[in-house]
């Protein structure tokens, strides 16, 4: 006769979850607040069109959107780094930090290309 037993697994610890059901809106506005003031600043720069003046003296396209994005990465890396040790600390207690990190680090970069994205209409 053949028998079967469960494969063995560590017992499953749960999550707080009042925490994780608040979790997705702070997110939102966490990262929004840097993203209008961000927003703001492109507003701006195409009222005083400098982006027109900056294409005619020769920079390029790449060069333009690929400065506007790493300010905003070096704007955002502090409401980044603060998103991570909360949501370590409080939310996701469970989960390794490494995995926060990196969602959060693509999400920043998903953010920041979507108000590119927003900005060259």
């Amino acid at each position: 006769s053949v028998t079967t037993r469960d494969f063995p697994r560590a017992r499953y610890l749960q999550s707080s979850v009042g925490a994780l059901t608040g979790m997705p809106a702070w997110m939102v506005f966490l990262f929004s607040a840097s993203n209008l003031s961000w927003l703001g600043s492109m507003v701006d720069e195409k009222q005083r069109k400098l982006k027109q003046g900056l294409l005619m003296i020769g920079v390029s396209r790449n060069s333009y959107y690929l400065s506007w994005m790493a300010m905003a990465l070096i704007r955002m890396s502090i409401t980044l780094v603060l998103a991570c040790i909360a949501s370590c600390a409080f939310a996701v207690t469970y989960t390794d930090p490494s995995v926060v990190i990196v969602l959060y680090v693509l999400y920043t970069i998903n953010t920041i290309l979507l108000t590119l994205c927003i900005s060259a209409v």
